[in-house]
């Protein structure tokens, strides 16, 4: 399990060294207040979990208009209580 871990950093930092976007998932995003500071900061948030589906649909207008297909999974609302993060990561695309 370490080996994985410490591989999957190495992985990251090396996106990173080259140029790669520092990613984020913003967890009880509500319409995307936290990621508009880590946008403005230069992060790229990458989806959210939020579980009002007003909000939800919200950030995805605000932060995932150019998922394609990929929107409407954007857009729904996520219980992060109830569903496996790998799951959601998945659906996130």
């Amino acid at each position: 399990m370490l080996k994985q871990a410490l591989q999957l950093m190495k992985t990251k930092l090396d996106r990173l060294h080259a140029g790669g976007w520092v990613r984020t998932l913003d967890l009880f995003a509500g319409c995307g207040g936290i990621a508009a500071g880590f946008h403005a900061a230069g992060f790229h948030t990458m989806g959210s979990v939020e579980f009002d589906k007003n909000a939800s649909r919200s950030f995805a207008l605000n932060f995932s208009k150019d998922a394609g297909a990929l929107f409407e999974a954007h857009a729904a609302a996520k219980d992060i209580t109830k569903k496996d993060p790998k799951e959601v990561l998945k659906a996130l695309g």
